[in-house]
């Protein structure tokens, strides 16, 4: 599991359903990536 680098702590979880495309955010902070840019 790639760890979140705002918080450079907490843990992606890949559980966005409502977004298009692998959107990940981090159980520590909220923080969400989209992995297709």
């Amino acid at each position: 599991m790639a760890k979140c680098f705002r918080c450079l702590d907490g843990d992606y979880l890949e559980q966005l359903d409502e977004y298009d495309g692998d959107v990940l955010q981090c159980l520590a902070c909220g923080h969400k990536v989209n992995l297709d840019g």
